[in-house]
């Protein structure tokens, strides 16, 4: 994961996804403990998407570099 203001780069183990209508949830291992991480809010022109907040972090919207 690269980050935009500074924090240093993160790497995880991503274990598997799921798929649903408008969900996409990651299975993924932080070295310390196996989390989930769900993705929504698909935009229709592809370049953007939203995490929801969870165990793993806060709601974050992302873009297409």
């Amino acid at each position: 994961m690269t980050f935009h203001d500074g924090t240093p780069t993160r790497r995880f183990e991503v274990t598997s996804y799921d798929y649903d209508d408008d969900v996409i949830t990651m299975h993924w291992f932080n070295k310390v403990e196996k989390l989930i991480t769900e993705f929504s809010e698909f935009a229709a022109d592809g370049n953007k998407m939203a995490q929801r907040e969870s165990k793993a972090g806060p709601r974050r919207l992302f873009h297409r570099c």
